[in-house]
């Protein structure tokens, strides 16, 4: 796999996990202190023209600040999004750490792609981000995304479905810890 290629499989992988599935209407996002601190194991496949890949994904979130570990086949990792003190991390084996003040801009900046990061944390919970959305009788549509959910259990999404015109992404969630 190529450099660019690696890089464009990554920057879809993290898109992967701006997404969250389910069956049942979306609920405005409330501020529920279940939201606030979670962690998820799962698996996310991206598909962008013929350029796929699939990854292991293992994401901490603490309030606003998370860990996102993407892991390749047998377990290597592929790269880890880290968000602290309001900077995010970018490292990708053998090059050198990406730092800024948003992931949005950090991989806009880092690989030129305009990937909404931010309201991840909503989309995987099932909820949309703030901020204006459109139902739909799968989910909803905000930021140029349609998030559709296919499956919950015990009341939060396992299986999500994120697409664009160019890109779909499909996270499923093998177990969720609150």
């Amino acid at each position: 796999m190529t450099r660019a290629l690696a890089r464009t499989v990554l920057v879809l992988s993290i898109v992967v996990l701006l997404a969250a599935c389910a069956t049942r209407p979306v609920v405005e996002q409330t501020g529920n202190a279940n939201d606030a601190i979670w962690s998820l194991q799962g698996r996310l496949g991206i598909s962008a023209g013929r350029k796929h890949g699939s990854f292991t994904v293992d994401w901490r979130q603490r309030k606003d600040d998370y860990n996102i570990d993407l892991l390749g086949p047998l377990g290597v990792g592929v790269a880890k999004i880290t968000r602290r003190a309001g900077k995010v991390t970018l490292e990708i084996p053998h090059q050198a750490p990406l730092v800024a003040d948003s992931a949005d801009r950090l991989l806009s900046d880092s690989l030129g792609l305009d990937i909404p990061v931010t309201p991840l944390r909503y989309w995987i919970r099932g909820k949309p981000a703030p901020g204006s959305y459109q139902p739909t009788p799968e989910g909803f549509r905000q930021q140029g995304w349609t998030i559709a959910y296919a499956k919950y259990e015990a009341g939060l999404p396992v299986k999500i479905q994120l697409t664009r015109p160019e890109v779909r992404v499909t996270m499923v969630v093998r177990k969720w810890t609150d």
